[in-house]
């Protein structure tokens, strides 16, 4: 009998090559199957039943007898943590469960922190300098820490408390002499508004002249931004501008 394999290793390659097609074969019907359930796992948070056409569920809110705190501590009774609330026909995710939350703020922050712009921020907020207005992004992450940790923080306000106290007393001592010199007069209502404006001042105008030996908010500011990096495009004085008027 003629051999039908002339060269003995032609046997063992050609069923090494079908079982490595085999598990080729395997492991992308296995992947696809994964991305199949994982697709059927992650279903979109319910939404809040009786939407109408064009307010949404906002009349379930001003519509209703209830206060609005009420009726979504009802709404999340019934459809869980996490659901869809329509504010017109822009729907809105609606969380209120502080594990969901802390997800959504520390691990998927990225994800979750989006804003569109709005047009006050051009013209009220230096373009979306001010960090109230502007987006959820790295600039709003670098105000938002530097304003918490540096002008917020425990020990900056007891640096700062001198400079509350003694607004505070200057603000009665100018009321209490204004009212001893002008006790015995006749002065109409416009008048004593206008002095009282004038004895009570802008609060947060005292500067370091005025205080010695701590420094004000504008000093803070401009000190954190002498040595460090613009967060964005805009420029440390319309930071420090924006930041201080808020």
């Amino acid at each position: 009998m003629e051999n039908l394999f002339p060269y003995p290793l032609l046997p063992q390659m050609f069923i090494g090559f079908l079982f490595f097609l085999i598990s080729l074969y395997l492991l992308r019907w296995q992947s696809i199957r994964h991305k199949s359930v994982a697709k059927s796992t992650s279903l979109p948070p319910p939404e809040v039943c009786e939407a109408w056409p064009i307010l949404g569920h906002l009349h379930l809110i001003f519509g209703g007898l209830k206060p609005p705190h009420v009726t979504f501590s009802d709404l999340a009774d019934k459809y869980g943590p996490i659901f869809i609330f329509r504010l017109g026909k822009y729907p809105a995710l609606v969380v209120s469960h502080r594990d969901v939350i802390k997800e959504l703020f520390a691990t998927k922050d990225l994800v979750a922190l989006t804003r569109p712009k709005f047009i006050q921020g051009k013209h009220l907020g230096y373009d979306g300098a001010m960090f109230g207005f502007s987006e959820y992004g790295l600039y709003w992450r670098e105000i938002r820490k530097i304003v918490s940790v540096e002008l917020l923080s425990a020990h900056r306000l007891q640096l700062l408390n001198h400079v509350r106290f003694s607004e505070t007393e200057t603000s009665i001592k100018e009321l209490y002499k204004f009212w001893v010199d002008h006790r015995n007069k006749d002065t109409n209502d416009e008048f004593v508004l206008v002095e009282m404006n004038k004895c009570n001042g802008s609060p947060g105008t005292t500067t370091t002249t005025d205080h010695h030996g701590g420094r004000d908010f504008m000093d803070v500011m401009i000190s954190l931004f002498e040595k460090a990096d613009n967060a964005a495009s805009y420029d440390a004085d319309t930071i420090i501008k924006s930041t201080c008027i808020v």
